[in-house]
């Protein structure tokens, strides 16, 4: 059977140092082949779930993984991640273990730890979307990501159409991903370019107003 072929995309935000090591370690430690989309977003500052949707639309990839520019991998990460689409028939979403983040995924904070869950795979309710996988034709089935979220909020909501649509989310406990977490945020915030608070206030609001529009 042909190997999935994956696009990673790479939404960069003006974080020179983290993304350069970041990308240094997807070079390192990605053995499973894949096409990378490097896409600067701090000149023109789009909203993340309109420039997603734009360079998915483009892509020809089975699977679609969405890396943060603030992450980490771990060497093997990928080939075991989209293995799981094929052990796991009704898999929509997938996601590894990290150290930073809102998610159960944080439990399972290292990657020491992550290895001594080998074969775990535990079906979740919700996934960070600091490294996100899913097959492309699944994006195609539930239309894409909303585009009205401002910041935060796109994923959960992605994650819910998914379900709705019968498809699954899984934790693989067993790969990890080291997450910085909220880095480009901090530093636009920093720089005097946003309230991280009030736009991480402004993203609770977006997805309340979907979750009662939309569940």
């Amino acid at each position: 059977m042909k190997n999935k072929t994956v696009e990673i995309i790479f939404v960069r935000y003006n974080l020179p140092e983290i993304e350069k090591k970041s990308l240094e370690f997807l070079d390192k430690f990605t053995k499973y082949p894949y096409i990378l989309t490097d896409f600067d977003n701090y000149i023109n500052k789009e909203r993340l779930s309109v420039v997603w949707n734009r360079l998915i639309k483009r892509s020809k990839a089975d699977i679609i993984c969405l890396l943060n520019s603030d992450v980490y991998v771990t060497l093997g990460w990928l080939t075991n991640l989209v293995k799981v689409f094929s052990l796991k028939s009704d898999a929509g979403i997938i996601g590894p273990s990290t150290d930073h983040t809102l998610s159960i995924q944080r439990t399972v904070p290292t990657f020491k730890e992550a290895q001594s869950h080998k074969g775990e795979i535990q079906q979740v309710i919700d996934l960070s979307g600091f490294c996100y996988l899913f097959p492309r034709k699944i994006w195609e089935e539930v239309g894409g990501f909303n585009e009205d979220f401002y910041f935060y909020g796109q994923e959960q909501a992605f994650s819910r159409k998914v379900k709705k649509a019968g498809h699954k989310l899984y934790w693989v406990k067993y790969v990890f991903v080291n997450h910085v977490g909220s880095a480009s945020a901090l530093a636009a915030e920093k720089r005097g370019e946003i309230n991280y608070k009030k736009i991480r206030n402004r993203g609770h609001v977006d997805w309340k107003k979907w979750r009662e529009k939309n569940l």
